[in-house]
């Protein structure tokens, strides 16, 4: 008998998102270029090192922070809290915020800070900022054009009041008592009827009756009373989207019709002007303590590790996390709306037009209208204005979402998340540039509730399919899905188990396009042929057959066509296009191939938002490579079929960025590959490759260098052209300063034939700073390149080199040797005292290091013993973070020292 695991609808919509919604690694993303508050640092402390800090909210004794009390001191620290202590988590209850006063010092800091085995990480604090642009007309908003283009009016037909949802509205501030939003206020009833000053619902927030102030910190979330249009009315805007007080002949109507409860979660610092909201995240962290069930977030910013997984844990809890996705005319991904289960939300306009200030890509989830609303805003109790931006978009759908969980109020968040997406309207018609850049389409309020009762109401307006399943017997692992452009469209399963040879027919209505069909097996093993018949076919309503199948494993794919006349295509286009290795100037793609075979395949390609293709010749493989395009750029590739002579159409959009946009060095790169690195050692590192095509990201290899050594070099080319004579250069970026233009940096400089390896000395200079930092290999047949050379026929390889301390090595200290080195005063002005305790009559050597490693004084063979102190001068050197590093007998110890 078969091991089975039950899978729920849940468990099934878990595993569709995670096609659909984007990833975010725990590792620095690329994002909007960053913004990073100054003076201050997230440190997550490693759970198994038993270290906790104290709060400490002004200067004072930092002795209490053992080991890291001189670094805090060096730095400035005058602030240390958890910033989401309060929430009922592992991570966040060694997770630290650091403020400082060294500002600019950040990145120092951070570096300092890791080299701690107690720390697990360090990052900057990224800054928030709402998406939204004022606009002061009233024209085309009196009626709320919006709600008839979103089909609003239908879905209240459907749906009034019902059960309340709490929807939190993390922002710089809500006007609660505003005359259109006070009557759909959530009002926190155990603090509410409970003692004042205790914390009655154990939330670990003190009389939060309507919400929080997380800036500064009470319970009054409104904003202050020089609140304007301009100032402090993003929050009241916002909120009014998603839950104005509706049918009650004040203001506007917002779509979720009475059902949203409004939670205030205030996070801008009163006196404070501009976007940004300084505490969003810890709006946020309320809007999770207090249970919002949809957290609505208008604002981002860069990427951080700890945020991220503030995110993880809303979702965990229950909660539907929607974010604008911003308002720079970007793919460039920003956060919260590109972190892991978040809903990305784009804006339009009437006639479902993109704004040309959203942000698009393939990380956006869903579209909303965003422009010319009007809503609350926080000048009186009466006043309204008209805003843009995602920040707009972002609400409504909070807003929709709530309506929908008020109407089925016992269906799971992945079957809500489900049907907002499937049922949203296909758009990429008004916006022919960014197909598959704009989620799912713009939402269909109606049509949404009408996922959740199955898809019942208005019946199919577009190409009725029919999908028939034969279960095996246990179709409780049974789940599907269609997808286009990497979006759920439909979906279904798991159905009941020990029921095999039943057949479930299933209807599903499709617009003119191509898509690709899944099957999942929850155990593994398909739905033929171990236990039972099982299968399934996808039929037109002419019979025509468009998929079939069912002996698979995991999952199965079948791409298909339909087309505006009900028919299929004869020749689909393949499924599962990946693009890999993805360069500066060039990119690999797969693809699977064509269910019942294709005689060839032909890729096109164009930059994201514009026209004209370039399109290639057909071939017989499923991969190619494309060259010849631009650094940090976006670009669109399709792939198109060819079955017995006949082409088919080509498929759904697949976006990729080009490397470039954010590179700590310069990048350089070839464009054409005859010749290439096929080997590269020096110490650890011994890499064979192939073509790299034109340059090859290897900092994951290292090698571990000496101060002071020299080391041996082997450099192999290979090639597929006629021999010729090829140039090599390598450099290494010893001063870590982000380039290679030092005097000092070109290491190796030779030529030989390209059937020829050549090989040579590198020398380590004695004063190299101790660290990770970039070795870059160029071979080139025109020449010796230069560093950031690009184009024509060469080949760039990057590699990371650690520089580590000369002899004596790390590896003969001492355990505790440090603990033997007592050294005053410390902060220092002119004289360092240094003391070995236990220490006999002999000689010892100094050295002083600062932050960055760099050896700026040296005493060597200093007599030492226990009752006698050895002095060393630093006068002169600048204010700051030093290093002293002592040298005795077998021993080796490190302390840090600051000068004032």
């Amino acid at each position: 008998m078969e091991n089975q695991a039950i899978i729920s609808v849940s468990s099934l919509l878990s595993i569709i998102l995670l096609l659909l919604l984007p990833a975010a690694a725990q590792s620095q993303q690329q994002g909007i270029p960053g913004e990073y508050y100054e003076g201050r640092v997230y440190v997550k402390i490693q759970e198994a090192a038993g270290v906790q800090w104290a709060n400490m909210d002004s200067l004072q004794d930092l002795s209490a922070y053992g080991p890291f009390a001189e670094l805090f001191r060096a730095f400035g620290v005058y602030r240390i809290h958890k910033p989401f202590g309060r929430l009922s988590s592992s991570f966040f209850d060694h997770t630290y915020q650091l403020h400082f006063s060294e500002t600019g010092k950040e990145q120092a800091f951070i570096q300092l800070l890791m080299r701690e085995p107690a720390v697990e990480f360090a990052e900057q604090v990224p800054v928030m900022r709402s998406f939204y642009t004022p606009n002061d007309a009233y024209a085309n908003n009196s009626d709320q054009w919006f709600l008839a283009q979103i089909d609003a009016y239908d879905a209240w037909d459907l749906h009034q009041e019902g059960e309340e949802v709490v929807v939190a509205i993390t922002d710089d501030a809500v006007k609660w008592d505003h005359e259109d939003l006070e009557g759909n206020l959530w009002i926190n009833e155990a603090e509410y009827v409970g003692i004042e000053g205790i914390d009655d619902d154990g939330n670990g927030y003190i009389d939060d009756y309507i919400g929080w102030d997380a800036a500064n910190w009470d319970n009054d979330p409104r904003p202050p009373a020089y609140a304007s249009s301009a100032v402090f009315s993003h929050g009241t805007h916002c909120a009014g989207i998603a839950g104005a007080v509706t049918d009650n002949w004040v203001g506007g109507a917002s779509i979720s019709f009475n059902n949203a409860r409004i939670m205030s979660c205030k996070g801008k610092l009163d006196g404070t002007t501009g976007t940004g909201i300084d505490e969003a995240w810890g709006a946020f962290a309320y809007a999770v303590a207090a249970g919002a069930e949809i957290i609505s977030c208008s604002w981002g910013g860069s990427f951080s590790v700890v945020n991220s997984n503030l995110v993880s844990l809303a979702i965990d809890n229950g909660a539907i996390v929607v974010a604008a996705a911003g308002n720079d005319n970007t793919s460039i991904p920003s956060y919260p709306a590109a972190y892991t289960g978040v809903l990305a939300v784009a804006n339009t306009r009437s006639g479902d037009v993109r704004n040309p200030s959203s942000n698009y890509g393939s990380w956006v989830d869903i579209a909303a209208p965003g422009t010319d609303i009007l809503s609350p805003i926080a000048f009186n109790q009466s006043s309204y204005d008209a805003f843009n931006g995602t920040s707009m978009s972002c609400p409504m759908v909070a807003g929709l979402l709530a309506h929908m969980k008020s109407y089925k109020p016992n269906a799971a968040n992945e079957e809500i998340i489900g049907c907002l997406l499937s049922s949203a309207d296909n758009i990429d018609v008004v916006n022919p540039g960014f197909v598959g850049a704009l989620g799912s389409g713009r939402i269909n309020a109606r049509a949404a509730l009408e996922c959740l009762d199955g898809g019942g109401g208005g019946g199919c307006n577009g190409i009725a399919l029919g999908l028939t399943i034969t279960l095996d017997d246990y179709g409780d692992e049974t789940t599907w899905g269609i997808f286009q452009a990497g979006n759920l469209v439909a979906y279904g399963g798991p159905y009941e188990g020990d029921a095999e040879g039943e057949v479930i027919q299933e209807e599903v209505c499709l617009q003119e396009g191509c898509y690709d069909l899944f099957f999942f097996d929850d155990f593994g093993d398909g739905m033929c042929c171990d236990f039972g018949e099982g299968g399934y076919t996808l039929s037109l309503p002419n019979g025509e057959v468009l998929a079939s199948g069912g002996s698979f494993e995991e999952e199965e794919v079948t791409p298909f066509c339909v087309s505006g006349d009900g028919g299929g295509s004869g020749c689909p286009p393949p499924g599962d296009l990946h693009a890999l290795e993805v360069g500066y100037s060039h990119a690999y793609l797969d693809w699977s191939p064509v269910s019942g075979g294709a005689d060839a395949y032909r890729t096109r390609f164009k930059t994201e938002g514009q026209t004209g293709w370039i399109t290639g010749s057909w071939f017989t493989s499923t991969s190619t490579i494309w060259g010849n395009m631009q650094p940090c750029r976006d670009y669109e590739f399709q792939v198109q079929s060819r079955c017995d002579g006949a082409e088919g159409e080509f498929s759904s959009s697949v976006l990729l960025s080009t490397r470039g946009c954010a590179d700590a060095y310069c990048y350089s790169y070839g464009t054409t590959w005859d010749d290439w690195i096929a080997r590269v050692q020096l110490k650890e590192i011994d890499h064979e490759t192939g073509k790299s095509y034109g340059f090859g990201d290897y900092m994951s290899l290292s090698a571990g260098l000496e101060q002071g050594a020299q080391y041996p070099l082997t450099l192999t080319p290979d090639t597929d052209d006629n021999q010729q004579t090829v140039y090599w250069r390598v450099w290494i970026d010893f001063n870590q300063d982000g380039d290679f233009q030092d005097a000092n940096e070109l290491v190796f400089q030779e030529s030989a034939m390209n059937t020829i390896p050549v090989s040579g000395a590198i020398n380590i200079p004695g004063d190299a700073p101790v660290g990770a930092t970039r070795m870059r290999v160029s071979m080139d047949p025109n020449g010796f390149a230069g560093p950031c050379s690009t184009g024509s026929a060469r080949e760039v390889e990057d590699y990371t080199v650690v520089i580590n301390e000369g002899s004596p090595t790390s590896s003969s200290l001492e355990e505790g040797a440090a603990a033997l080195v007592q050294v005053f005063p410390n902060p220092a002005r002119e004289k360092l005292h240094v003391q070995l305790v236990g220490a006999i009559y002999g000689s010892a050597s100094f050295s002083l290091l600062n932050a960055q490693g760099q050896v700026v004084r040296q005493w060597p063979g200093l007599l030492v013993s226990e009752s006698q102190a050895v002095s060393l001068g630093v006068s002169g050197l600048p204010p700051g973070l030093f290093w002293l590093e002592v040298n005795w007998a077998s021993s080796r110890a490190v302390k840090k020292i600051v000068i004032h």
